[in-house]
């Protein structure tokens, strides 16, 4: 991907991103959150894009400094070890249900449009249509997703808009008894039900090698998609919240206030061009940021190596048509999908904090390169913010496990436990190979 004709625009990247991060959750989540926060359902939703954003500070030093691929996998093997690169990207694989996931959800939404089609065949249907779409290379997946994440993007802003004018009196009385409902507590519970729908935007960190100007564009394309949910986000909420009563709108999603605003054939163009499309342009991103680990990791011998082989779009083909195979099989399987929701918890979480305790040798390791970054800083207002993002982490890692149950627990600590144990397996057999060819500190 050395044509610059071929790199992917700081505009894409933004569309790439910001179809990333605003997914499923912002419609199904927002009722829960007001459950227990009330109408500062918004603060929260403020506070969750802020830390959801502190998150992968590491990873934009990282992106400030290189140009590289295999994404988690190339930044842990770099700050730590080329041991815990690999155990990073074994213990990603189960993230490949993520697709499966919003394969589901989509479903869900299409089929209440379209009864006629059941949910499972809808999933099938998006699942395959995006997996071919992907086959194609970046630049034919960019072409659907921005014009997509502008529709998705119109229509939230619309619905903000419209809600604006159909305030409830109380909505801006912070005295209010369902304001702050919980006190502190429920603003902090409110969080932490709504942080996981505020970080997908750091995957498009996956294309840094496929960006015009990736130590620029990469890190601009995160913070622009960021300030758009962070205002998007608090907005929609602020109307989720402040529209209906408390009582009538706790627990449900985001489609039982869009029947109010949008009577009649407008209520069918928020559902296109909300829910389904945030569902559509999250989907068509997974397979290019998704698959970035697992693509390094099979580049260097953790995986096997044939099934990073590429097509003539520059497609790991083989490792597309596993994730795609994984992401059907839960429809086939008819599982359920906050089981398998379930299954992705403690993969997303020690992800991000290996990520983060990786982050902490960065202006160490790679000091000529981190002075003279654009984020550089003092070392310790670096560490603080690290450190910062490493706590908030490790909790909502705390309040995830506690949410499920003892065999669902079990059976993720196994499964982690395996993967990182065939990552020490592959290692000490020394059939794996150092990752330094996947990065680049020189060129853009």
């Amino acid at each position: 991907m050395d044509n610059k004709a071929k790199k992917l625009s700081l505009f894409t990247l933004v569309c790439i991103a910001t179809g990333n991060v605003i997914g499923a959750g912002i419609i199904t989540t927002t009722g829960l959150a007001i459950a227990v926060t009330g109408r500062s359902v918004w603060i929260s939703y403020g506070l969750a894009v802020i830390f959801g954003f502190l998150w992968f500070f590491p990873t934009l030093a990282w992106n400030s400094i290189a140009k590289y691929t295999g994404g988690g996998f190339t930044h842990a093997s770099a700050t730590l070890s080329e041991l815990w690169g690999g155990i990073y990207s074994l213990v990603w694989l189960p993230m490949f249900l993520m697709i499966g996931m919003l394969n589901m959800a989509f479903g869900l939404y299409a089929s209440a449009l379209v009864p006629a089609i059941s949910a499972p065949i809808w999933s099938a249907i998006a699942g395959t249509l995006f997996f071919v779409l992907n086959l194609l290379g970046v630049k034919a997946m960019s072409r659907f997703q921005n014009p997509t994440t502008v529709f998705l993007l119109i229509v939230l802003i619309a619905f903000a808009v419209v809600g604006f004018f159909h305030l409830d009196a109380n909505a801006f009385n912070f005295q209010a008894p369902d304001y702050f409902l919980n006190g502190g507590i429920g603003v902090f519970d409110g969080m932490m039900l709504l942080i996981y729908s505020t970080s997908g935007q750091a995957l498009v960190t996956a294309l840094s090698w496929n960006a015009d100007k990736p130590r620029r564009n990469i890190n601009l394309a995160i913070t622009i998609a960021t300030a758009i949910i962070l205002v998007l986000y608090c907005s929609v909420s602020f109307v989720a919240g402040n529209v209906l009563p408390v009582e009538q709108v706790a627990g449900q999603p985001l489609t039982y206030v869009a029947k109010i605003l949008f009577p009649g054939p407008l209520f069918l163009v928020f559902m296109i061009g909300g829910p389904i499309m945030a569902l559509a342009t999250s989907i068509n991103a997974s397979y290019s940021t998704m698959v970035a680990p697992a693509l390094g990791a099979a580049m260097n011998g953790w995986l096997p190596k044939g099934i990073a082989k590429k097509n003539k779009h520059d497609v790991p083909w083989i490792l597309y048509l596993i994730m795609y195979l994984i992401s059907v099989l839960p429809i086939l399987l008819n599982v359920g999908l906050s089981q398998l929701t379930s299954y992705c918890v403690m993969t997303m979480r020690t992800g991000a904090i290996i990520g983060l305790i990786g982050g902490y040798f960065i202006p160490t390791k790679f000091k000529a390169q981190w002075e003279k970054s654009k984020l550089h800083m003092p070392n310790w207002l670096y560490y603080c913010i690290n450190t910062v993002a490493l706590v908030t982490n490790v909790i909502c890692m705390i309040s995830n496990i506690r949410t499920l149950s003892g065999p669902v627990f079990a059976i993720n600590l196994v499964i982690e436990l395996v993967l990182a144990g065939y990552a020490v397996y592959r290692y000490k057999a020394k059939k794996t190979t150092e990752s330094s060819a996947l990065i680049d500190f020189e060129n853009d």
